[in-house]
Formats: structure tokens, C-alpha cells, sequence
């Protein structure tokens, strides 16, 4: 059997000390116990308990009445938590939600949200992962929710000061469910609200309690005893030092009867024992506690807001008296609407975190709002520089908590007022105003961001970027230049999504800059790693602007880095960005058509993702490991060895089926939807049209499910390339009827991908579409409607080379010049024809020479060639 263990600052006892339960998946225990202590107990005086054997047999009643004990529940997330049997999951969470403890999970891997919210629900996590600089880090988030759930030491003795009396209440350990009800049906007497009452909460054998009995009872107005046969049927602890240490201080002794007992037996053993109350809520007992209370010189306090926030603060996290949700709620509320902001402040939490309560987000929020009304109207009339900072603070964190919920107008008004309110103090000379006024606009450009005006976010940045370059010279600390760097990083993402990849790549440039020269002046880890991101980016950049040697230096140069952080620091999320950056090297080349490079980085990287794959076992190591084998698979397929990559192709499925079977997320069905177009790609290459079909037809299914299930651009954009490759297969087959079926059905979605984005990606989609459906109508000898789908594919062929002068959109542009040649020679305009493919010929020339590549060349010499039949 399981034994619950505790762990507290220099081994205290955790008597009158928070609860916390660590709660995980057996195998997680030894890899994060440890850290996560350390890091509580450095924030708060508590109590962290676990048990000793996590996969043991258990009492469910022990288990539950033990968490009904706690203030909170730590429960670090991993592939294994989720998708395996364990008691952290299948009983503590359920237990905790239903008696409303706060649970704080810390996501330890990444790729496992979908999985997350399955159990979970709506429930925000922690991630000890983030490293997004201009947000409150980890650490800072870590200490705002553990103070705010936790009571502190010096609240404690607040709270403590608030009540009227205090009765000791003695039972047996046997009897902690009927010391419970004992201890309800004493509150439940208006008159005895504010009396606490001191138990042992839990009762560690072995230990020596004569010392803290003998205080504890000097400071209580009444013993109390809870009478069952466990008192007189053994030698017990109460019976040979609480009873006896009760009557040498000349206590008064109230004995409840709560289970039939021997009186005899009573009298033999606790020699002056009263006659007992009865044990049941009646007018007997009533009258006796009554009596008893009025002694103790008890008065009512109803009137008292703020002794009774600090009472419904006792009854929320059990401190002197039994945990009693309701008794919290109805004080804490009062306490709030009666202008009390501690108590705002202390619902806001409540709702937030499940404590004592339904959670309700919405609910925290309207709290969150009532105390910052409250902050600002105390500021205005007396202002000054400590309650700005407060106000400031509290603005964050309600734009925070808005924009959590999608709420982005009213986030956008909080994060406004900090802003203003932040720029005010900024003369101070305090350089936490200044970051205060950095931060507001970061916010400010991220909630812009996620309303789609990527306009306003980039000016927001912008701002946010002129503040923090003034105070990284100011200062010329580290985490200055990394804020810059940060901003940097999301210009140049902004950039990107407007695909003004000169832009971009400017600020990417600009924030390697920054690493460079952190790098050298510190060589810290952390300085290494935003080169290492710096290259990569720069790297994409360049891939997409078809520069495909320039993307190798780039990714070459962080694959340096990435190599030296893995055999450095040695951690599993190293050895996966190693992984990552020889995927991406073996990306660009099979850009580059370097077959033979691009296999040598992945299997480079298929050893890395096999080793972390067995060690972590998380689902992202598995999608890396399948990703790669599907990257081996094309490698063997382009060079026409179908044995080897079916071989590839299998084990990729194998591992995607399992994971949409185990999981059940959006991304396992997309990376399952992926392997069946891979293997009707394979079937189709070998001729085995049928197969092919119904691959993609699976393939097509799961596109399908997951457009109208998420409506994202991504996922009309594989349902649009489903619809191409079942296109091409009827087109293959003959039949060009089905073939303009899904060509057609295809436009429709590219053209509301246009509509939803207008990027450039979708424009290139749509000239595709229409050039598709061109070709077919050209097979069916539909040469006006062929030309009419050419002319609109050219024009945004043109379009885009015009506007982009990418490589690859200047190659769009000659085929369109080539499509309409072939389309007007086949209508009798030859004159028309020849303009077409001298234009061809012209194209052909820059590509060849800015090039060099055999592909180009190529085209070279079919337009010489063309042009010569003309």
C-alpha cells in the first residue's frame, strides 16, 4: 500500500502549513519531483505532499479525504500522463474538479494541446518551455499563481488573528471523517462562525506532538472530544496525552458523542469526563455549544467586511478550521461587494483557478475588472508612484486574462491604459516603467495580431522596438538586448506572413546581430540558442526566394551551433533541435535535387529521432520519427525504388495510425491524411491507378473532416491539393468528366483561400487551379474555354514574378507563356504563338544564366527548339 510523504523547507513539520499534492504519472515522478519542489517551496512556505508508490494500491477513501485536504494540485504534463492508464488522471483529476482544488499543470513537452484539453478540458497551463522574452517568463508566472493560490505565512497569522476563540478538537485518526462532521455541525451555528478550531491535519507516526499539543491548548477556550469506541477499545495518543494534558490546564471539555460508546468504559479510562452531547445536529447539542461559546465571551462580527474576508479566507484554505467552500464563497463575495480589493482580487483567482468554485473564466474576469475599477479610482484621488505600479500590474493581467478568452477589444483597452498610465511615470527614472510602456505595446501589437490587422501589430512592434533599443543602450543588459531581439524576430515573422521577404529577412538580420554580440560577450547557452534561431530563419528566407545555397550556409551554420548545444547541455529537447535542423538541411536539398545530400541528412536524423523516440516516448518524438521516414520514403520513390520506400512509407503509417488511434487530434488525422497520399502517390508512380484512387480517396475523407471541423487555411489548403491529386488520377485514367469534378471543386476552395488571405501562396494555388482546368478542357478540345482558364492563370503567374522575383515564380510565368503558345498554335494564331514562345525563349535565357541549373538549361533548349518549328 501507497504511503502519502511530504517534503517542507528544512524538513519542518507541515502542520499549519499549505497543502500542495504532486500528482503525475509514475514514471515522471524522479525526473521532476525534485526540480518543482525546490522551485514551490523558494516561492512558499508549504507542505508537498506525494506518495511514495504512485502505481501502489490505494484506499479511496483515504485518497479522497487526503485531497479534500489540499490548496492545490501540481500535475506535470507528459505524452505518458496523457495517453496512459494512470491514477493521476483517471481518479486525483476527476477528484479534483469535483471538490474544486486548483490544479496547475506544467506542460513539459510540446505538440500535446489536442491531447491536453481531452482531459484537461479548458484548463491554461504552465510552460516551463516558453521562451518569448517580451511575455512574463516561466518563473514569474510560476510565482503570481503559486502566491496567489497559496496563503502566506503572514496572511496566516492575519487570518488567525480574525477569530474570536479557538477549540481544540481531539480525535482518534480513525475518526477524521466524524472529526469532520464535528467540526460542520459546530460552524454551522452562526455564533461559532468565527471560532476556529485546531486539529492535527495530518498525523505523522512517530512523530513527538507533546510540545505543540501543550501550546496549542494553552491558546484554545474549550477541549472538545469526539467519543466513538476507537477511545476506550485501545491504548491511543488521545486517551494518554491529549485528554490527560486537557484536564492538568483545567480546560473546559465538551465530549460529542458522535458513535455509541460505553460509558463504563469512558469513565474508566478519562477520569471527569462530562456527560456527552449528543452527536447529531439538534437542539440538545445546540444549546450545549451555545453555552459553552457564550462562556468564551464570543460576539457576532457580520458587519466587518474585512474580518470577514479574512474568515472566508480560513474556510477556503482550511486554516484553524474544516475547508468549507461555501461559507468562503458567501463571506469572500460579501466581503468584495462591500469594497473590500483583496477580496476582488481574491474571486478573480477563485474563478479562474477552480478554487472553491466552478470554474468560470469570464466569471475571474468581471473580479479582475471590479478591483482594477477600484485600483483606479483610489489612484486618481490620491496618486502616486506605488499604487501606478499597481494599477499598471493589474491592468496586465486583466488584458491578460482577455485576451486568454478572445476577448481582444476589452484586452485591447487594458493594455491601452497600462500603456498611458506607464508612459506617465517613465520620468521617474525607474526602468520598470519603461518596460512597463515596451510590454503595453508588445501586448497591444499581439492582440492586433490575432485580430488579423498585422498593419497595426507591426506599429505596435515598431514602438515597442524604439522604447526597448533605448533602454538596451541605457542599460546594455542581456535581457534588454534580448527583448530587441524578440522584437525583431516578430517584425520579421510579420513581415513574412505579408511575404516581404526582403523585410523579413532584415530583421532577422538584425536580431542575429544581437546574438552575434551576446554571444560574444557572454557565450551563454541561451545566447547560442538565438543564433542558432537567427540562422534558421534567415535560412527560410532564403529558401523561399529560391536561393538555395544561400538557405544551406544559413541552416549549416546554426547546424554548427545546434551540434555543439547537444553534446553541451545534452538534454532531449537539444538532441530533437539537432534532429530539426538535418531535417531542414535535407529539406533544401531535396529542393536543390540533391538526392544523394538529402538522404545523408536524414538518416543523420532518423538516428537522432529513433534514440529520442524510445528515451521520451512523447508524441512529438514519434510525429519527428514518422516525419522522417515519409522524407526517406520520397527520397526512394524519386529514385524509383518502390521496394524502398514502401518499406518507408509502412513505417511512417504504422506510427501515424497509432498515434490517431491513441490521440485522436487534428494533427494525428493530418499526418495520417498525409501517409495515405504518400502511398497513393507510390501506387500511382507504379501504374496502380485503382489504388491510388482509393488512398487518395482516404486521404480526401480526413482533409474533408478537418476543414469543416477547424475551418483553417491549412487545412483547405490539403483539401484543395486532395482534390488536385484525385484530379490528376481520373485525368490519368481517361476520365476527364471526374477529372473537371474535382478541378472545379478545387477552384472553389482556392479561390476562398484567396479570399480568406490574399497572400501570395494562394495566388500561385489559384493559377494552378485554373492552369488544371485548363489542361483538361485543352484534352477535351475545348480550346476557347482552354485559353480563357490559360489567360487567368497567366495573369497571376505574372503577377507574382512581377512582385516576388523568386525563382520559382519566374518558372510559373514561362509556363504560362508556353501553355497560351501551345493553345494559340492550336486555334491558328500562329503569329499570336510565336510572340508566346519568344517570350519563352527570353525567359528561358535569364533563368539559365541566373541559375546554371540543368533544369533551366532545359527549358533553355526546348523554346530554342520550339522556335525553331515556328
Amino acid at each position: 500500500m501507497s504511503k502519502l510523504l511530504y517534503r517542507t523547507i528544512a524538513d519542518e513539520r507541515p502542520q499549519g502549513k499549505p497543502n500542495v499534492y504532486f500528482s503525475c504519472h509514475p514514471d515522471d515522478l524522479d525526473k521532476y519531483f525534485e526540480e518543482y519542489t525546490i522551485r514551490i517551496l523558494r516561492i512558499q512556505d508549504c507542505a508537498i505532499w506525494y506518495e511514495s508508490e504512485p502505481e501502489a494500491d490505494y484506499d479511496i477513501e483515504e485518497l479522497e479525504m487526503n485531497l479534500s485536504r489540499m490548496q492545490l494540485i501540481v500535475i506535470p504534463v507528459t505524452t505518458k500522463l496523457l495517453t496512459s492508464t494512470c491514477r493521476s488522471i483517471q481518479v486525483e483529476l476527476p477528484l479534483a474538479k469535483e471538490k474544486h482544488i486548483p490544479v496547475l499543470p506544467l506542460m513539459m513537452e510540446h505538440g500535446l494541446d489536442s491531447v491536453f484539453s481531452m482531459h484537461f478540458g479548458d484548463l491554461q497551463y504552465l510552460d516551463p518551455n516558453d521562451t518569448d522574452e517580451t511575455r512574463r517568463t516561466f518563473d514569474e508566472s510560476l510565482v503570481t499563481y503559486i502566491k496567489s493560490v497559496l496563503v502566506s505565512n503572514e496572511l496566516t497569522e492575519k487570518i488567525r488573528s480574525a477569530f474570536d476563540a479557538y477549540i481544540f478538537l481531539s480525535y482518534r485518526k480513525k475518526d477524521r471523517r466524524k472529526a469532520q462532521d464535528l467540526m460542520r455541525m459546530i460552524h454551522h451555528s452562526p455564533l461559532c462562525r468565527d471560532i476556529a478550531i485546531w486539529y492535527d491535519e495530518f498525523l505523522i507516526p512517530g512523530e513527538d506532538f507533546n510540545q505543540g499539543i501543550e501550546k496549542m491548548l494553552q491558546n484554545s477556550d474549550l477541549f472538545t472530544l469526539v467519543v466513538t469506541p476507537n477511545l476506550v477499545n485501545e491504548v491511543n495518543y488521545v486517551m494518554t496525552t491529549e485528554y490527560p494534558e486537557a484536564l492538568m490546564q483545567r480546560k473546559p471539555v465538551l465530549p460529542v458523542e458522535m458513535e455509541k460508546t460505553d460509558r463504563s468504559k469512558l469513565d474508566e479510562y478519562y477520569k471527569y469526563l462530562p456527560p456527552c452531547v449528543p452527536g447529531e445536529e439538534s437542539e440538545k447539542f445546540q444549546e450545549t455549544l451555545l453555552e459553552k461559546v457564550r462562556m468564551m465571551g464570543v460576539s457576532a462580527n457580520d458587519d466587518d467586511a474585512e474580518h470577514n474576508y479574512l474568515i472566508g479566507l480560513a474556510y477556503l484554505d482550511g486554516v484553524d478550521v474544516e475547508i468549507d467552500f461555501a461559507q468562503a464563497e458567501k463571506l469572500i463575495t460579501g466581503a468584495a461587494n462591500a469594497g473590500v480589493p483583496e477580496a476582488m482580487l481574491q474571486l478573480a483567482v477563485m474563478y479562474k483557478t477552480g478554487k472553491g468554485v466552478k470554474r468560470d473564466y469570464h466569471e475571474s474576469v468581471k473580479w479582475r475588472k471590479k478591483n482594477v475599477e477600484y485600483l483606479r479610482k483610489a489612484y486618481e484621488t490620491e496618486p502616486s508612484a506605488d499604487r501606478a505600479d499597481e494599477l499598471i500590474n493589474r491592468l496586465w493581467s486583466l488584458g491578460d486574462a482577455q485576451y486568454e478568452l478572445s476577448m481582444l477589444d476589452e484586452a485591447e483597452i487594458s493594455y491601452d491604459e497600462m500603456r498611458i498610465l506607464a508612459e506617465q511615470y517613465i520620468d521617474y527614472g525607474e526602468d520598470k516603467y519603461v518596460s512597463y510602456f515596451a510590454v503595453s505595446y508588445d501586448m497591444l501589437g499581439n492582440v492586433s495580431g490575432a485580430k488579423g490587422n498585422t498593419a497595426a501589430a507591426q506599429r505596435y512592434y515598431e514602438q515597442s522596438f524604439a522604447i526597448r533599443e533605448k533602454l538596451a543602450k541605457k542599460t546594455g543588459t542581456a535581457e534588454s538586448r534580448i527583448g530587441l531581439a524578440i522584437i525583431f524576430i516578430k517584425l520579421g515573422r510579420i513581415a513574412e506572413e505579408k511575404e516581404n521577404l526582403a523585410e523579413s529577412q532584415g530583421y532577422y538580420e538584425r536580431s542575429l546581430a544581437i546574438c552575434n554580440e551576446l554571444f560574444a560577450e557572454t557565450g551563454t547557452i541561451e545566447s547560442r540558442k538565438g543564433l542558432a534561431v537567427s540562422y534558421e530563419r534567415l535560412g527560410d528566407i532564403a529558401e523561399a526566394k529560391g536561393s538555395l545555397e544561400e538557405a544551406q550556409k544559413y541552416y549549416v551554420k546554426s547546424l554548427a551551433i545546434r551540434e555543439e548545444l547537444a553534446e553541451k547541455i545534452d538534454t532531449l529537447a537539444s538532441w530533437r533541435d539537432l534532429s530539426v535542423i538535418y531535417k531542414r538541411l535535407g529539406d533544401a536539398a531535396m529542393a536543390r535535387r540533391d538526392l544523394a545530400a538529402a538522404q545523408n541528412y536524414y538518416v543523420k536524423a532518423l538516428a537522432i529521432c529513433k534514440e529520442l523516440a524510445e528515451k521520451a516516448q512523447t508524441i512529438e518524438s514519434m510525429m519527428d520519427l514518422s516525419g522522417i521516414y515519409a522524407g526517406l520514403g520520397l527520397i526512394a520513390m524519386l529514385k524509383e525504388d518502390l521496394s524502398e520506400a514502401q518499406m518507408y512509407y509502412e513505417k511512417s503509417f504504422a506510427i501515424r495510425e497509432e498515434l490517431a488511434e491513441r490521440t485522436g487530434t487534428i494533427e494525428s488525422k493530418k499526418e495520417l491524411m498525409q501517409s495515405y497520399g504518400d502511398f497513393g502517390d507510390m501506387a500511382q508512380i507504379r501504374g496502380d491507378l485503382v489504388t491510388a484512387q482509393r488512398y487518395h480517396e482516404k486521404s480526401l475523407s480526413i482533409c474533408e473532416e478537418l476543414a469543416e471541423k477547424t475551418g483553417t487555411v491549412q487545412a483547405k489548403r490539403n483539401l484543395s491539393i486532395s482534390y488536385e491529386r484525385l484530379g490528376d488520377i481520373a485525368t490519368e485514367k481517361g476520365d476527364l468528366v471526374t477529372a473537371q469534378r474535382y478541378y472545379e471543386r478545387d477552384l472553389v476552395i482556392s479561390e476562398e483561400l484567396l479570399k480568406m488571405t490574399g497572400s501570395n501562396e494562394s495566388k500561385r494555388g489559384l493559377m494552378f487551379s485554373y492552369n488544371r482546368l485548363g489542361n483538361t478542357a485543352l484534352m477535351k478540345n475545348d480550346l476557347v474555354g482552354a485559353q480563357e482558364y490559360y489567360e487567368k492563370g497567366y495573369a497571376l503567374s505574372k503577377e507574382l514574378a512581377e512582385n516576388t522575383d523568386t525563382i520559382e515564380s519566374w518558372r510559373d510565368l514561362l509556363l504560362s507563356y508556353n501553355r497560351l503558345g501551345v493553345v494559340s498554335a492550336m486555334s491558328g494564331k500562329l503569329s499570336t504563338a510565336q510572340q508566346y514562345f519568344e517570350r519563352c525563349a527570353l525567359l528561358s535565357i535569364r533563368l539559365a544564366e541566373k541559375t546554371g541549373t540543368i533544369q533551366d538549361h532545359r527549358s533553355l533548349a526546348q523554346s530554342f527548339f520550339t522556335l525553331g518549328v515556328f
